[in-house]
């Protein structure tokens, strides 16, 4: 379900549409680090460090020449679903 809402994310996504993207692919493919970091209280920092981790590292993708929807969907496929790189 998270690939589906990063194909049909607005570019560049709003930070809302970014940590609704952590929390579904929390949710749904890593539950025990969702169940540990909801019962800990560090779910929203958590979720606030990668949004800020993927919007570094698509900026730094679009400054290198990437294009925008290019390097977003890099940067939210490695950082927020933990896709390998190409």
């Amino acid at each position: 379900m998270a690939d589906n809402s990063v194909v049909a994310m607005q570019i560049p996504p709003s930070e809302r549409a970014l940590r609704e993207t952590i929390l579904d692919h929390l949710k749904e493919c890593e539950t025990k680090k969702y169940r540990r970091l909801k019962k800990n209280k560090e779910l929203e920092e958590y979720i606030a460090l990668i949004v800020s981790m993927t919007t570094r590292y698509a900026n730094n993708l679009m400054e290198s020449g990437v294009f925008s929807s290019t390097a977003w969907f890099t940067a939210i496929r490695e950082t927020i679903l933990g896709a390998e790189p190409d």
